[in-house]
């Protein structure tokens, strides 16, 4: 279990720092489905300029590209 919550936590992180530089001007939030193994994983993700916050049943993950820290 653990491993596929990494893999939606790895994943959801690659789609927000691909789409953060075209979103970079405007705030926006989704639904996230992640589908592995048969299961369906859902979560939010939240993304701002230099921000997102990721939550899903198992985790929240926040990235600050401005201080560099997640």
């Amino acid at each position: 279990m653990r491993i596929k919550t990494l893999c939606v936590v790895l994943t959801a992180c690659i789609f927000a720092f691909i789409f953060t530089a075209a979103a970079s001007a405007a705030d926006l939030s989704a639904d996230m489905i992640n589908t592995a193994g048969g299961k369906v994983f859902k979560g939010k993700i939240f993304m701002g300029n230099d921000k997102t916050r990721m939550e899903t049943p198992e985790s929240i993950s926040i990235t600050r590209m401005d201080k560099k820290v997640v």
